[in-house]
């Protein structure tokens, strides 16, 4: 099972291709070193990826048990083609709005000593408190945008 589990992440870590038409070679672009007041505690959940790669590619305790039952219930290339459908559903940029608020949600966590098995599910009071720490400093369409993207998060990590 746990073989399984690795292929599954393996699959999440290549683009969707369900839908996507056939594009030419380009250049892979690849993460910058964070900035200082950009970085965040390190952890295996949360590997340094483009913005636009971490509502898929970042994790949490929680989703070791989704990945598990869902493989329970589902043959690995059906899983898989199930998380391509949900991570296409999502226009590429605003995967990255939402990579931004993933980043901005684990740095609050991070300052507040709020432990990685509570990032996901995330409580409604966590999540006031962490949107209210923004208020006065971002617009109300990005935090909107953050929110949304935490909320596709937990959609795609079934949270």
């Amino acid at each position: 099972m746990v073989s399984v589990m690795v292929q599954l992440r393996e699959a999440l870590k290549r683009q969707p291709t369900v839908g996507v038409p056939p594009t030419t070679v380009h250049r892979v672009p690849r993460p910058q070193k964070l900035k200082p007041h950009n970085e965040i505690a390190p952890s295996h959940y949360c590997p340094h990826v483009l913005a636009h790669d971490r509502v898929c590619l970042w994790s949490a305790p929680h989703s070791d048990s989704f990945h598990s039952t869902l493989l329970d219930d589902l043959p690995l290339n059906t899983a898989s083609h199930l998380l391509d459908v949900v991570l296409i559903s999502v226009e590429p940029k605003t995967h990255e709005n939402y990579g931004a608020g993933l980043l901005h949600f684990h740095q609050f966590c991070d300052s507040i000593s709020i432990s990685e098995d509570k990032h996901l599910p995330a409580s409604e009071q966590l999540l006031a408190a962490f949107i209210s720490s923004w208020a006065g400093h971002v617009a109300v369409t990005t935090a909107d945008n953050w929110l949304a993207g935490l909320q596709f998060w937990h959609l795609l990590q079934y949270a």
